[in-house]
């Protein structure tokens, strides 16, 4: 009977999750961007201003959450922190070139190769967990930034990137690509959800199907569209979905700290009521 309970019960947290991932992560923005093609396919909004406030923002909210992950928990709480740190910083440092660099092959290339390589290192919650710790993790910055600046340096030895106002085969198969790395990250972070209760799964789920189907909706866009802006709408909303993470981060290290303090004030009393004890026997 309990076993019939616990199948019942694990059945419907898969078909719950499975509901919140595909609304949120693919219904939502596969209907905004069909909404926006039929409202005005030639609605187009140059804005480079805006475009750089979104990336930006988008980075700094990365390179918080990694710090958060690197320095601020331990690996029993979030196992796969390291892969989730990794992915953060090269997406972040790669968007936030991205956003400082005029519209043209490498403005594509970088936001392009940003998605591939943040979905490669997200695909990485399929391995084991590392099971060490340590500040040098940061290091990964090193080589992302000088891939960025050599990509800066040699602008002019990249692929094309766009022809006519269109992506070219390369651009949309950097995207495409990242776009299924995220979707198959997806897919063992609702099986470590379903596995655990975490909410930290669940949320960097949310995180991996947003950023997925954006790597896919870049296949029906062009540079300044309405298709091109909701894609980026997207990828914001999938950082500020982060600022959740941190939140129950800080929820479980105050209970942790306060049930930290309690203990330590109840085992001072009580070695304090053991020395009075021993003293009036004496």
């Amino acid at each position: 009977m309990n076993t019939q309970s616990n199948s019942s019960s694990n059945r419907s947290e898969l078909i719950k999750t499975l509901a919140i991932i595909i609304i949120t992560g693919i219904g939502l923005p596969v209907s905004g961007s069909l909404l926006i093609g039929i409202h005005d396919p030639q609605w187009i909004v140059i804005h480079e201003p805006i475009h750089s406030i979104v990336e930006i923002s988008g980075c700094f909210i990365a390179i918080m959450v990694a710090t958060v992950l690197l320095f601020f928990i331990k690996d029993d709480v979030c196992p796969k922190r390291h892969y989730f740190a990794y992915a953060l910083i090269a997406m972040g440092l790669l968007d936030g070139l991205h956003a400082a660099v005029s519209p043209g092959i490498l403005f594509v290339w970088l936001h392009s190769v940003a998605t591939f390589i943040g979905g490669g290192l997200f695909f990485l919650v399929w391995t084991n967990k590392f099971e060490h710790q340590s500040p040098k993790h940061w290091w990964i910055a090193i080589p992302v930034l000088l891939f960025g600046i050599l990509s800066i340096i040699f602008q002019q030895q990249l692929p094309a990137m766009i022809t006519d106002g269109q992506f070219t085969p390369i651009a949309r198969m950097l995207n495409i690509g990242g776009g299924l790395f995220f979707y198959l990250a997806v897919i063992k972070l609702i099986h470590h959800y379903l596995l655990s209760k975490d909410k930290t799964y669940l949320i960097f789920a949310i995180h991996c199907s947003l950023f997925g189907t954006a790597g896919f909706l870049f296949e029906l866009s062009s540079i300044w569209d309405g298709a091109w802006w909701w894609w980026h709408f997207l990828r914001f909303v999938a950082y500020l979905i982060l600022g959740e993470f941190v939140y129950i981060i800080y929820q479980k290290t105050s209970k942790a700290y306060l049930k930290k303090l309690i203990d330590e004030r109840r085992r001072a009393e009580e070695a304090n009521l053991a020395s009075m004890m021993a003293q009036d026997w004496v």
